[in-house]
């Protein structure tokens, strides 16, 4: 299979890019400021994003370009056969917490969204106005090696803590995004899929993860004095047809026993 990896010089595209190489496809890599190739390939996958959500939050304009002018770029530009675009679960807003309310046909309501989340859910739109055959993945807080940013990154690294102790998060490790990515190709899959674990964490029990895989000489991280709340519990039952899915803790742990 002829791949072509959008983003292939960031944290999920690089992982992508080695992860299907090894599988012995055909994979090319094209860089963030990159211009786009004319030659054919088979399947786009698109994870050249800007993934900073409090930056979107801060920066409206400049996410904008960055995330739905830049999707338009490529649909229209690249030539392929099957178009893969990496979302986010932030697309749910207010139903973020409620599985009932986060099914992957359920309607999201607009005014509940972010800039973050709108504009990713706008990127979508234009993904599959353009090809409605395509495949959208809304993706979990990501773990995995090269991390550099989300609550893990910041506990391992003593940086504060921005959450509340009682928020949760839904995590998917980049090893379990690639198997669910490559299941789905295999099967010919479309639509919309929810990529993230079965079950949430909480930040307090996190951070209890975090200090022992630390030891008991590491410096406990602070939390910052601006704290937030925020709650997921993700539908993945879909998802869930072609692939075992761990709880976030399981991934967790998974990922501290080798973070590299």
């Amino acid at each position: 299979m002829r791949i072509m990896i959008v983003g292939a010089e960031g944290f999920v595209g690089r992982f992508l890019f080695g992860h299907f190489a090894a599988a012995g496809h055909t994979v090319t890599p094209i860089g963030r400021s990159s211009p786009l190739p004319g030659a054919a390939v088979d399947v786009v996958i698109d994870c050249n994003g800007d993934a900073r959500r409090f930056w979107a939050n801060e920066n409206p304009v400049e996410s904008y370009h960055a995330n739905v002018v830049a999707t338009i770029e490529r649909m229209t530009t690249l030539n392929y056969r099957r178009y893969v675009y990496l979302s986010t679960i932030d697309v749910y807003g207010n139903a973020r917490d409620d599985p009932a309310a986060n099914t992957e046909d359920a309607p999201i309501a607009l005014d509940g969204l972010e800039t973050y989340g709108f504009q990713k859910y706008l990127s979508e739109q234009i993904v599959h106005h353009h090809m409605p055959g395509s495949l959208i993945l809304r993706v979990g807080t990501l773990i995995g090696p090269g991390l550099r940013k989300n609550p893990i990154h910041d506990a391992l690294n003593g940086l504060p803590i921005r959450q509340t102790p009682e928020s949760t998060l839904s995590l998917i490790t980049l090893g379990k995004l690639a198997e669910a990515l490559y299941r789905l190709l295999a099967a010919d899959a479309k639509g919309i899929f929810n990529v993230s674990a079965v079950a949430a964490l909480d930040i307090a029990t996190m951070l209890r993860r975090v200090a022992d895989a630390l030891g008991p000489d590491a410096a406990s991280p602070a939390f910052h004095p601006e704290l937030m709340t925020t709650a997921y519990d993700i539908s993945v039952a879909k998802l869930s047809r072609y692939i075992d899915l761990p709880d976030s803790d399981s991934m967790l742990l998974d990922y501290l026993d080798d973070p590299r």
